[in-house]
């Protein structure tokens, strides 16, 4: 039997079918980001995923460390947040610091 090259290890079991993850990003050793159906979610290891921003279809996120941005595309929409305007007491307050990079965006 040949040896095992990748061993999977669960993360969070948190995620329902309707809130299905869709893309995720480490950042800063043990930090996770998760683009979801209906927003972003931080995760630092060994702790449940916390919902930071509320938007709709999150397709892709990246965190550029050295400038402290978070990248995400949303409805196609490329949205940069600072990580210090996230909020995970409340979703919707990081959503006024969102920089519009472009629209009719497939990817980044």
């Amino acid at each position: 039997m040949a040896p095992q090259v990748f061993v999977g290890v669960a993360l969070n079991e948190g995620f329902s079918q309707a809130n299905k993850v869709n893309c995720a990003a480490i950042y800063n050793p043990g930090r996770i980001v998760y683009g979801t159906e209906d927003g972003v979610y931080l995760q630092e290891m060994k702790n449940d995923p916390v919902k930071v921003l509320t938007l709709n279809d999150v397709s892709q996120v990246d965190v550029l460390d050295d400038n402290q941005f978070l990248l995400v595309l949303s409805e196609r929409q490329v949205l940069a947040f600072p990580l210090n305007a996230l909020d995970p007491v409340n979703p919707n307050a990081g959503l006024k610091h969102a920089i519009h990079i472009s629209t009719n965006t497939s990817f980044f």
